[in-house]
């Protein structure tokens, strides 16, 4: 995004602190203009799209964002009862990725239906699952990532073609059964990069 130097203002820290929502605010904030996010009605079948069913908390839908900007994703679906993207904290969360990754809202099963008529496959993480160290990932397709507490709903069950999970050690402490959303995400985004970069 090009800048116009004339567009930067010099804001003192009170000045910050009253714009800002945070405590402690950066040293620097951006007005920029709210996109129109109309799905695109092309599945992108080249590159890796990720799904999210009904991600509800604002810390994991951000940290999601920011992953996929990492890692070089550059579309996001969304159920429409996810958190909303402009959420504060969402917005806090994704860390200026946000203005690099395209978020969409739309129904799911019709996208999935789409995705599968296509022929691309549909990864999805759930507790049981092939490993993915093991298991075989493409470059491109679908992934689907569920709500934090109930993972997948089961209407979009029958549209996965591979369900994918994240091995622990074997020994995990009491309390811990699960990694959130926003952390298996990670995970599973370097592993696909990491196979895509042919290492």
């Amino acid at each position: 995004m090009k800048q116009d130097i004339s567009e930067i203002i010099q804001a003192s820290y009170d000045d910050l602190k009253k714009i800002s929502s945070l405590k402690t605010p950066h040293n620097a904030l951006a007005v920029v203009e709210m996109p129109e996010a109309k799905p695109d009605p092309s599945i992108p079948d080249k590159e890796l799209t990720v799904v999210l069913d009904t991600v509800q908390d604002p810390g994991n839908f951000g940290t999601i964002i920011r992953a996929a900007g990492w890692f070089g994703i550059k579309n996001i679906y969304c159920s429409p009862d996810c958190v909303d993207i402009f959420n504060p904290k969402v917005i806090q969360a994704s860390m200026g990725a946000i203005l690099h990754v395209n978020v969409f809202y739309t129904d799911l099963k019709v996208f999935l239906a789409s995705a599968r008529k296509n022929n691309l496959r549909i990864y999805g993480a759930v507790m049981e699952g092939e490993s993915i160290y093991s298991c075989k990932l493409e470059p491109n397709g679908i992934l689907v990532l569920g709500n934090e507490s109930k993972g997948i709903s089961d209407e979009l069950i029958p549209y996965i073609t591979v369900r994918i999970m994240i091995p622990g050690s074997g020994g995990a402490l009491p309390g811990i059964d699960s990694l959130n959303v926003g952390m298996a995400a990670s995970v599973i985004f370097s592993e696909f990069a990491r196979r895509k970069s042919g290492e």
